[in-house]
C-alpha cells in the first residue's frame, strides 16, 4: 500500500491509472441519497472521471455489465438489496472481479461483513468520519494500485 506521506507519488500513480485506456475513465456512484449522489457525482467529475449513478443495486449490476466503471463507489443500505450482493456479484464476474469498490457507508459493517468484503477487495470507508472528498481521493488511489497491478501508465486531467 503507497504511504499517505508521498503526495506525488500517490498522484503519479493516479495519473497512470486514468490514462491508461483511451477515453475517460468511469466512476459508478451505488447511493439511494440523491443528494450525496449528486456530492459525489460532481466531486468525481471535477477529477476527470466521467460519472454514472445507480439508485438501487439492480441498477448497479446493469449499469456494470452495460458500461463497465472504473471504480465503484458503494452504499451498502440500497433500496432493492445489500450492496453487499453488488460487490458479490463483481467479484464473481471475471472482467469485472478486478473494478476497485469503495464502500461508503452510514453504519459500520459486522467483522464478518467487513471481512467478506476485504475478501472482494473492497475498502470500506464509514459516512461522516470520511469526507466525500477524502473518500474520493481514496477512490483514486485504488484506481491506481490496479493499474499499477497492471502496468498501465499515462496521465490524467485534474479538477478545480
Amino acid at each position: 500500500m503507497m504511504s499517505a506521506g508521498d503526495p506525488a507519488a500517490l498522484l503519479r500513480s493516479v495519473e497512470r491509472a486514468l490514462a491508461s485506456r483511451a477515453g475517460p475513465r468511469r466512476a459508478l456512484v451505488v447511493e439511494d441519497d440523491p443528494d450525496l449522489a449528486r456530492i459525489l457525482t460532481t466531486i468525481l467529475a471535477a477529477r476527470g472521471l466521467e460519472t454514472r449513478h445507480a439508485g438501487s443495486a439492480r441498477d448497479a449490476i446493469r449499469m456494470s455489465e452495460a458500461l463497465p466503471p472504473d471504480v465503484v463507489v458503494l452504499d451498502l443500505g440500497l433500496p432493492d438489496l445489500d450492496g453487499l450482493e453488488v460487490v458479490d456479484w463483481l467479484s464473481r464476474q471475471g472482467h469485472l472481479a478486478r473494478i476497485p469498490v469503495a464502500v461508503y457507508t452510514a453504519h459500520d459493517p459486522s467483522r464478518e461483513e467487513r471481512q467478506r468484503l476485504r475478501g472482494c477487495g473492497a475498502e470500506v470507508f464509514i459516512k461522516g468520519r470520511v469526507s466525500p472528498e477524502a473518500l474520493v481521493e481514496r477512490a483514486l488511489e485504488m484506481i491506481g494500485r490496479v493499474a499499477a497491478a497492471s502496468g498501465a501508465g499515462g496521465k490524467v486531467g485534474h479538477g478545480a
